[in-house]
């Protein structure tokens, strides 16, 4: 209970501390790069401001289980109202964007059905590599840029250190 989110069933942010610092302590130099994203729902408070909170609630509870299904339970987090972030351990930097972009589609393809009413929802993602030795806030503030990126460009895309997945250019 102490690491998962109450209301989505994800890991939570002192979960991903501790995977953080069991990434920092490994000793494991052939493994491929790990990746993070962090998904943020788009335009969430119009689906509150709508439908009420215990609407934007079941959604979120909805969107935890679809993105755990994409990514295991292992690797999604919840980091804060409808933010997530998923690791992706040996991954390339190219693998992550296509893996990211093909969530983004599946994310805006769902349809969610909740209260008698039918949602769809997008996401902008931000992705960034993670590297031993960083502190907790700089990586996650270097993802978190990314996705601020992605929301200023239109949102509904995906964003890696700074610019466009490569395979998207």
């Amino acid at each position: 209970m102490a690491y998962k989110d109450p209301l989505t069933e994800a890991k939570n942010r002192h979960a991903l501390e501790i995977f953080f610092e069991e990434f920092n302590s490994s000793k494991d130099n052939n493994a491929k790069t790990t990746q993070l994203l962090i998904l943020d729902v788009d335009y969430f408070k119009k689906i509150n401001d709508q439908f009420g909170h215990e609407v934007g609630d079941l959604i979120l509870v909805e969107f935890s289980s679809l993105l755990r299904k994409h990514v295991g339970k292992d690797n999604a987090y919840r980091i804060g109202g409808e933010e997530f972030l998923v690791t992706l351990q040996n991954t390339s930097p190219l693998d992550a964007c296509e893996f990211a972009e093909n969530l983004r589609e599946s994310i805006e393809k769902h349809e969610f059905k909740v209260a008698d009413n039918t949602i769809t929802l997008t996401v902008s993602i931000g992705i960034s590599e993670l590297k031993r030795g960083m502190e907790f806030n700089a990586f996650l503030r270097n993802a978190d840029q990314n996705l601020y990126l992605a929301k200023n460009q239109g949102r509904n895309i995906v964003r890696h250190d700074g610019g466009p997945c490569p395979e998207m250019s």
